[in-house]
């Protein structure tokens, strides 16, 4: 496994692979041809079919802000892999290209290139992970979640456009009682799948911390979102942390929803 830094990445949500990796892959772009004076950013796969709900368009031109940026989907040509980007820079006639694949957690890498980091941990797979969790009997207290590569994601507050028909989960959602997500500016969103704010529950730079987490906005919230997400219009077409996906893949439990609702109550979950 590598270096925990490799881990934990700061920076723009709301997706680590859709945000983060597509942002540092526009820098490490710059950092080589920073006198390009014409970019075309090209996103494939995963990142073409639900960039526009991730804000990964956003994020490239807020890089590039330098240049002259034009920013495509292609939803139709395959890759080998699901997150990939190609990032082509002109000056002069001359062309500059680099194929970059976002690889998840913020990470990239760059094709054509030796992208290989020193092993820093012993447990360098997931089976070896499984392994020592079960020969340490603390399986109950790790949780390890599989996601299939050609699996449709979650569809990102309902923006994403992924869909060939709108799906609208009726499950309660467990977010406004877990995530606090507050943006640049200091403004707090509704959850991680509203990062541009179309929610705006607290302001930091007016309240604290615990007020905003007890405001009776966000108490209207959570009680709307314990019968349904159908009530909140952000909501209704979200089908992240529903109890079943579109595929019918079990996503979050109910039980793990209810215990949610009674440690908030009990106010375990309040700051």
């Amino acid at each position: 496994m590598k270096s925990i830094k490799e881990l934990f990445r700061i920076g723009n949500g709301p997706s680590s692979s859709h945000t983060i990796g597509p942002k540092n892959a526009c820098l490490k772009f710059i950092e080589r041809y920073s006198d390009v004076t014409n970019i075309v950013v090209t996103l494939y796969g995963s990142l073409a079919l639900t960039g526009e709900g991730h804000s990964t368009d956003k994020i490239v031109k807020s890089v590039l802000k330098d240049y002259k940026v034009d920013v495509k989907f292609d939803k139709k040509t395959e890759t080998e892999h699901p997150n990939t980007l190609d990032i082509v820079g002109y000056k002069n006639k001359v062309e500059y290209k680099m194929r970059f694949y976002s690889v998840g957690g913020g990470a990239i890498e760059i094709a054509g290139e030796d992208n290989d980091l020193p092993e820093v941990y012993p447990l360098s797979k997931l089976r070896y992970i499984i392994k020592y969790c079960e020969n340490n009997n603390i399986c109950d207290k790790v949780m390890i979640q599989t996601i299939n590569r050609k699996a449709i994601r979650n569809n990102r507050g309902g923006d994403s456009k992924n869909r060939h028909q709108v799906y609208q989960p009726k499950a309660p959602c467990i977010l406004p009682f877990t995530q606090f997500i507050v943006r640049p500016d200091g403004k707090v969103s509704l959850c991680c799948n509203d990062p541009l704010g179309e929610y705006t529950m607290a302001d930091l730079n007016e309240v604290t911390i615990k007020e905003a987490w007890n405001s009776e906005l966000y108490k209207a919230i959570r009680d709307k979102l314990k019968v349904t997400r159908q009530n909140i219009t952000k909501c209704a077409t979200c089908d992240n942390y529903s109890t079943t996906n579109q595929n019918g893949n079990m996503i979050f439990t109910r039980e793990q929803i209810r215990d949610s609702w009674e440690a908030y109550h009990k106010g375990i979950n309040i700051l």
